[in-house]
């Protein structure tokens, strides 16, 4: 126990050097918005930018099965930032767990619309695939889904999502 403590200790001051000397502002980026996994949850980052943060604290809400506060959180992200696709993404997930089925598919349509990307963009079109052929039956469009998510990723394995094949 006291190994994994100091471990944790020595990763996180070697993360702050790193932080601290490095120019490189991807790695600093990274940093800022890093989150730590937490049991079933994810902890909430810290952004300097208020949309962003607003969708970290939205993606917390929704991980938790708070839906209603997430779209909250949101939803004032992507009035903030109406390009923020992965917020369009999380806000499609919200209402696909209060069974808001319109609602989804419209979110999911947006974040596809806007900034984001690939393994975002392939995770949209997934969603909306399981809604075309789950909630719809509307097998086509959800094949359409399907084969766009395997042509842009297609080993993307992420939580959530089942084995697929066209």
């Amino acid at each position: 126990m006291k190994i994994k403590i100091l471990l944790v200790i020595l990763l996180i001051c070697l993360a702050v050097v790193l932080y601290r000397f490095t120019t490189d502002s991807q790695f600093q980026s990274f940093y800022r918005n890093f989150s730590f996994k937490r049991g079933p949850y994810v902890a909430v980052s810290v952004s300097t930018d208020p949309a962003l943060q607003l969708y970290y604290e939205g993606k917390e809400l929704e991980v938790r099965g708070k839906a209603d506060e997430a779209l909250v959180k949101l939803k004032k992200a992507v009035e903030l930032s109406p390009r923020l696709g992965k917020a369009y993404l999380m806000i499609g997930t919200a209402y696909t767990h209060k069974n808001k089925i319109s609602e989804a598919v419209e979110a999911f349509n947006k974040a596809l619309s806007v900034d984001i990307d690939k393994n975002n963009e392939a995770i949209a079109h997934y969603n909306l695939g399981v809604i075309y052929l789950a909630d719809l039956q509307n097998y086509s469009e959800a094949a359409r889904h399907f084969q766009k998510t395997i042509e842009l990723a297609p080993g993307l394995k992420h939580e959530g999502m089942n084995s697929y094949k066209a």
